[in-house]
């Protein structure tokens, strides 16, 4: 049996290369659910698309786009409840996160699955994050008194 063989019955395959991460709200809550999430980066500017066929109105007077917004609030309730367990990072914008992942598209959320050798980048960012968390929470109190 020659090695053609031995991959074609059954033997040596090459393993599959583990994702690194996942675009999108709903690619984010299923790895957050599936508990494979270590961060989410978050697009603080996340709105509807309000295009002029969207925006339209239904037979019922309503707009079309209610099942989509309550659809979005729910996906970010999801991984907002879940930033006790899963880092969330409100960073760039749609435009630019696509931009920094080599994407023309805009992207409302990444979410990383390994980080292998760059832990200590994500530790990093994550303690910026807080720093900046903290900061806005005390502009927040300072504007309100």
């Amino acid at each position: 049996m020659d090695i053609t063989d031995q991959v074609w019955n059954g033997g040596t395959q090459p393993q599959p290369r583990r994702r690194l991460y996942v675009c999108g709200l709903r690619e984010s809550c299923k790895a957050i659910k599936a508990g494979t999430a270590l961060a989410v980066l978050l697009a603080p500017d996340i709105q509807l698309n309000t295009s002029s066929s969207s925006s339209s109105s239904s037979s019922f007077g309503r707009p079309n786009n209610v099942k989509a917004d309550r659809v979005l609030d729910d996906r970010m309730r999801e991984i907002m409840c879940s930033s006790g367990r899963v880092p969330v990072v409100f960073a760039l914008s749609r435009k630019k996160i696509g931009q920094v992942f080599g994407s023309k598209k805009r992207m409302s959320a990444i979410t990383l699955l390994d980080v292998g050798e760059v832990e200590g980048l994500l530790g990093a960012v994550l303690a910026l994050a807080e720093e900046g968390r903290q900061h806005w929470v005390q502009m927040q109190r300072v504007a309100v008194f």
